[in-house]
């Protein structure tokens, strides 16, 4: 097919552009726009014989007119729900998408918008790396390279290690002599007729090397093992390995670099005191690696690097003479952005969260281009902005917005230059030092959440698949570090709770103290602090640390842990927990919640850890907030709810719980009084209507005023 004459008309240099800003209905027929064919019908006629007609033609998407006022028509590439009916006689337009409307010259075009009426698609623009309109940026998009020509992850690499002092910071917090990783893949052996080999690190001089993170997935790995350790130090067999593992060796040695670590080859999978020790260096290893290579889009090891193939072709421009700036310009099938790696299924894997997090650099072989993510920056192969659709955003500006900007970033520390301050923790160099000026535990909350969120093979890892990141935060915040909490904010650690209680369950074995989150599975955690961007104005920690008792199962003090206790001073006091209706109905079903109850009424309602039958419950008052503004209507009190294990003092964490700032009167619903510690009162038997004794609007924040404080332990 060739174009037609509208097609060939298309001049990218002059096309009107937007920014992916919303628009309303209303306002949607003035954003500037170049006219293409008067009808839909007409487009459909031409795309018999226009390959670009067809391409636009195939690629429209019917869309639904909303009722008035509730409709928005997004520029950005938003997939809609319903379908609208056709609508032959809307004209057909085409509008630019760039990064940046504000400059003539670098317009920095990654797409083109095709609208018919309420049908709209997206598609990508790229041009050549010689052509005029790549080099004036006129279109900053560029077609995905094959996986095995690496010319654009070294032009990344190369500018991020001349140019990004960011980069270069970071990497000096873990260089010191131990840092460098105990084995490597050595990719050039000079041993005979061996294309890879297993050798020391302790012998590679401490060269660059580069680091795979990937899924290991359900096909069967190769890995190293006790038998086969010795024959691996003299030759591994390419043809044994997954297609990964070999994508991610050719890579490396296009990149120019000799050594790849891959965590299954490295370590000795069936030595537990080697898989703990090297385990307990994951912060060292992916922090000093020369860049890491992510499989983001292979579920296993039998997918490799190489991306799926666009649905549809790039098809070039027409260009009328050389100096046009159509040359070497093609549209195509638009890439998806950089923050749907999110979704790939490296990104769902517990153990690869440290990994990325950790990583100086990383190039994400994602399902259809690569991504690059350093400290400092992210690119993508198709030009457009990583995040929403924002006016001249940079790949420099863009990583402050990002998944590792905000969270990555403030956990892992930066590092001032010319301070004499030195942290021993950075290996003494006077050249460098600590900044923690701006990082609070919320980071390590939140990345916490996003770590519960994904899932794990072996549930008995989830304290060590976390310890690279505890290693690295511990450096900023030098704190005690007691399965997952940190001493100094030891209030704030303990306030999770869990999002799907009737999916949350205990281990089979034991793994970590019921105040830890390892404690829990089946089921995301969220951090209360978290819900307020940090601590509430006001807030004030009730809860007094007293001693510890951790035992630790290896020599990692990030790792996993045989028992624990943590002793804390507080309010105590006993309430029951029980099930009442709430009166609504799903689907036919009852709805119930299980709620706190004293002496006089309901209390609060709880937050369970995993499902327990009603019964007594302790109640640890954790915080209290005393706000300043009156306009500020807060839960005054913050409760953990323990449970009593039988020996005096000792208690199990089951939940947690704000009390109700009053007392709910609901006269139809009853409660079994409980009997308080020494009150003689509360040890009668029978029932009692909720509220006979319940004066309305009785405040609840005095709740714990008639206690004295007691010290109690968790286990």
């Amino acid at each position: 097919m060739l174009l037609c004459q509208f097609c060939k008309s298309i001049e990218v240099q002059h096309l009107p552009s937007a920014t992916g800003v919303t628009l309303r209905p209303d306002e949607f027929e003035a954003a500037p726009s170049q006219a293409h064919y008067p009808s839909f019908f007409s487009l459909q006629e031409s795309a018999k014989t226009c390959k670009l007609c067809h391409l636009f033609f195939k690629s429209l998407k019917v869309k639904q007119q909303l009722p008035s006022g509730c409709v928005y028509i997004s520029m950005g590439h938003t997939d809609w729900v319903d379908e609208y009916p056709p609508l032959i006689v809307e004209p057909v337009n085409i509008r630019a998408l760039s990064r940046s409307s504000w400059s003539v010259y670098h317009k920095q075009l990654y797409g083109i918008q095709v609208t018919c009426g309420y049908r709209t698609c997206e598609l990508g623009l790229y041009a050549d790396d010689d052509s005029r309109a790549k080099r004036t940026l006129t279109v900053v998009g560029e077609k995905p390279d094959p996986v095995k020509k690496c010319r654009r992850p070294l032009k990344w690499i190369q500018t991020c290690l001349e140019s990004h002092d960011v980069c270069s910071r970071y990497q000096t917090l873990f260089a010191s002599a131990t840092s460098f990783p105990t084995r490597l893949l050595d990719l050039q052996p000079t041993t005979p007729h061996a294309d890879v080999v297993l050798v020391d690190g302790s012998s590679c001089n401490h060269a660059p090397y580069v680091a795979l993170s990937h899924c290991w997935g359900a096909a069967p790995v190769v890995r190293t093992v006790k038998a086969n350790l010795l024959a691996f130090r003299t030759r591994i067999d390419p043809s044994s390995l997954n297609k990964t593992f070999n994508d991610a060796m050719d890579v490396t040695r296009r990149l120019g670099v000799r050594y790849l670590w891959i965590d299954s080859l490295c370590i000795v999978q069936d030595d537990a005191d080697d898989w703990d020790r090297e385990a307990a260096r994951m912060a060292q290893v992916y922090s000093q690696a020369y860049v890491t290579i992510a499989a983001t889009s292979a579920p296993d090891g039998t997918h490799g690097l190489i991306r799926k193939a666009p649905d549809e072709p790039f098809i070039p421009l027409h260009f009328h003479n050389s100096d046009s700036l159509n040359r070497g310009v093609s549209i195509g099938p638009l890439l998806h952005k950089f923050q749907r790696i999110d979704r790939e299924p490296l990104n769902g894997r517990a153990w690869t969260l440290q990994e990325r997090v950790l990583s100086p650099r990383t190039l994400h072989y994602a399902a259809d281009q690569v991504h690059w993510e350093c400290r400092q920056s992210i690119i993508s192969e198709s030009g457009s902005s990583p995040y929403g659709y924002g006016q001249g955003e940079s790949a420099e500006n863009s990583t402050a917005r990002g998944w590792l900007g905000k969270m990555a970033r403030d956990i892992v520390p930066d590092i001032k230059p010319g301070n004499k301050e030195v942290s021993k923790s950075v290996g003494g160099d006077p050249k460098v030092a600590i900044n923690d000026s701006n990082v609070s535990y919320d980071n390590w909350y939140r990345m916490l959440q996003n770590y519960t969120e994904r899932n794990i093979t072996k549930d008995a890892d989830r304290l060590p698949a976390l310890s690279g990141i505890a290693r690295a935060f511990s450096i900023k915040k030098p704190s005690l570090y007691l399965a997952g909490v940190w001493l100094d904010d030891i209030a704030s650690g303990l306030l999770w709770y869990v999002n799907v209680p009737e999916s949350a369950r205990r281990p089979d074995t034991y793994r970590a103290p019921s105040w830890s989150l390892a404690a829990v599975e089946g089921s995301p955690i969220t951090f209360l602090s978290t819900h307020f961007f940090g601590r509430r104005p006001g807030e004030v920690d009730e809860i007094e640390y007293v001693g510890h008792d951790v035992d630790l199962d290896s020599t990692d003090p990030f790792g996993r842990v045989k028992a624990g206790s943590l002793t804390l001073r507080g309010y105590v006091k006993a309430s029951m927990l029980k099930t009442v209706q709430e009166g609504q109905e799903i689907d036919g079903v009852r709805t119930s919640i299980q709620m706190l109850f004293d002496e006089k009424s309901a209390i609060g309602s709880a937050n369970l850890d995993v499902a327990i039958a009603d019964g007594p419950v302790h109640c640890l008052l954790a915080t209290c907030t005393y706000p300043q503004d009156q306009s500020l209507h807060y839960t005054p009190n913050i409760i953990l709810l323990l449970r009593s294990i039988g020996n005096a003092g000792q208690f199990q964490r089951v939940g947690m719980a704000a009390l109700l700032q009053q007392r709910i009167r609901e006269p139809q619903k009853h409660f079994d009084p409980i009997p308080q510690p020494g009150d003689p009162s509360f040890t009668q038997t029978g029932k009692a209507k909720l509220g006979e004794q319940t004066p309305k609007g009785e405040s609840l924040e005095t709740w714990f005023d008639d206690i004295e404080t007691s010290v109690i332990s968790i286990i």
